[in-house]
């Protein structure tokens, strides 16, 4: 069955967190996963999602540091806060947001 016939993942009644699987995964595979996202405490589970997280961001200001080699970590900060929150912040927020983070180096 391709990817976007596949049945919805990650649906679990009465959680508020669920598993992150690829679409391309094959239904067994999914199942496992959701058998072992289900065995996790909530505590397991957000821990899971915010390692996930740590590791998105990571890995992005590991590129900025290759692009900007001789910015502050402020700044870097500021950058990834622009591309980050963009499209999903008021601009006039996120510019003094991106503001204050710029003047730490101050």
């Amino acid at each position: 069955m391709p990817p976007s016939e596949a049945e919805p993942r990650g649906d679990i009644p009465g959680n508020s967190w669920t598993p992150v699987v690829p679409r391309d995964t094959t239904p067994e595979m999914a199942a496992r996963h959701r058998e072992r996202w289900l065995g996790l405490s909530g505590a397991e589970r957000l821990q899971s999602m915010l390692d996930l997280a740590k590791m998105g961001i990571e890995a992005r200001m590991s590129t900025l540091h290759e692009q900007f080699p001789d910015a502050s970590e402020a700044e870097l900060t500021a950058i990834w806060t622009e591309e980050r929150y963009r499209d999903s912040l008021p601009a006039d927020f996120l510019a003094r947001a991106v503001k204050a983070i710029r003047e730490r180096d101050g």
